[in-house]
């Protein structure tokens, strides 16, 4: 999968792992020794360490309440036990390319912004030009005539 692969045997180590390293993706068991799944995935719901970070959780307990307390808690996935290496893989390159694709989205934002940004600019200073070119065309007209007026004609 070209993936690179960190082991953490806890919660408090696997929150380290997240905040040390550019992970895109947490696979969790709900089982886990200090903090359990549920618990790592409301503390980094509550205090994300990156955008877009995918939290799939893995569980022995596949019941449907299972499943709606990890997504409750923060989890992007629920995948119950035990699990084929196909559906193992099959959802960690499917979370994968729905971040890369927000990824993208957030790029494409900031683009976009910087691009608004620079258009607003250039309408003001346009702006001002005309206005003192309309306040330079106007200055030689005598004060009875409509200074609007002329400059919509000059125009």
């Amino acid at each position: 999968m070209g993936c690179t692969c960190h082991d953490a045997g806890d919660g408090l180590t696997a929150l380290d792992l997240i905040n040390d390293h550019p992970i895109d993706l947490l696979l969790i068991d709900m089982n886990l020794r200090e903090m359990n799944g549920y618990d790592v995935c409301s503390a980094l719901r509550a205090h994300p360490p990156r955008p877009h970070l995918k939290v799939v959780v893995m569980s022995g307990y596949g019941g449907p309440d299972e499943r709606a307390a990890a997504l409750e808690h923060g989890a992007d996935d629920f995948l119950p036990k035990p699990l084929a290496l196909p559906q193992l893989a099959a959802a960690v390159q499917h979370h994968l390319r729905l971040k890369a694709a927000q990824d993208r989205v957030d790029q494409l934002a900031r683009h976009l912004m910087t691009a608004n940004t620079q258009l607003e600019h250039s309408l003001q200073t346009r702006d001002r030009d005309v206005r003192q070119a309309r306040t330079r065309s106007c200055s030689g007209w005598p004060r009875w005539q409509n200074c609007a007026r002329a400059g919509r004609l000059a125009t």
